[in-house]
């Protein structure tokens, strides 16, 4: 691998990929954010949820082999682990 900059046309076709996947899940954002506003009990830390579990999701993409079928699901069941290991982090600290 080298250690030289990423070309601009890589650094294009991954902010074009993130504003797609965004447009693609736009439906679901309401959801997933009231989802995360009712685990975490704040506005705060829901938005940081929400945020957390979009790129988690966009990086999970290229792992992928099958569709996803429920996208709705697959984003509450990032957000649901995402909020476990936070808080396994902050009572094992």
């Amino acid at each position: 691998m080298s250690n030289g900059p990423l070309e601009r046309n890589s650094v294009g076709l991954a902010a074009d990929a993130w504003l797609r996947y965004l447009e693609l899940l736009d439906d679901f954002r309401p959801d997933l954010y009231r989802y995360c506003r009712r685990l975490t009990g704040n506005v705060w830390d829901a938005e940081d949820l929400v945020q957390d579990t979009l790129e988690q999701g966009f990086a999970r993409l290229g792992l992928l082999s099958n569709p996803i079928d429920n996208p709705r699901g697959y984003l509450l069941k990032i957000a649901s682990n995402r909020w476990i290991s936070r808080k396994r982090h902050v009572h094992a600290g």
